[in-house]
């Protein structure tokens, strides 16, 4: 059996860009905090100044935030059917996502709070786990309007663990 909720301390290590780990991009303390109700994760960076605090190598011009939320099951291995299947029965995951607006890559301070919330709580089921990622993505520049995205130009990781 595959307990994930039983070693968030692992997952927390998976990062989402090879060349960029999460916690290498961003170095300022923030705080994810989950709702006793189990419906709502926040996310907070206070005074954040993005030219300055931000450690990637290529320019650019904009940049945002993902905040997702999704509810797992621990996972059981059926040798006959040679796959993992989730220990909850008829288990329908939970997942959300928010993003930030495109801010500007500048020296002015910024406080970043963003929330997201399950339309239902979570965790009511024994054997499941809620992860939290962060993500950042950033823009080169505009093209017709729209942010001119590279691909690699981001990162993302798990941030916390809830069960």
């Amino acid at each position: 059996m595959l307990e994930s909720r039983k070693i968030p301390s692992l997952l927390k290590e998976i990062n989402f860009n090879r060349e960029h780990s999460f916690a290498g991009v961003i170095r300022d303390p923030f705080t994810i905090t989950f709702s006793q109700d189990k419906k709502t994760v926040g996310f907070n960076l206070q005074g954040f100044v993005p030219r300055a605090r931000f450690n990637w190598r290529t320019p650019f011009s904009k940049y945002r935030f993902y905040l997702a939320i999704a509810q797992l099951s621990d996972l059981v291995w059926y040798e006959k059917d040679k796959r993992y299947i989730p220990i909850v029965d008829d288990f329908r995951g939970l997942t959300k996502c928010q993003m930030t607006n495109w801010m500007v890559n500048n020296m002015e301070l910024v406080d970043i709070l963003m929330e997201v919330s399950f339309d239902q709580p979570a965790l009511t089921q024994p054997g499941t786990m809620v992860l939290v990622a962060l993500c950042i993505e950033m823009s080169a520049g505009n093209t017709s309007g729209c942010a001119y995205i590279m691909p690699g130009n981001g990162t993302g990781g798990i941030v916390e663990c809830y069960s």
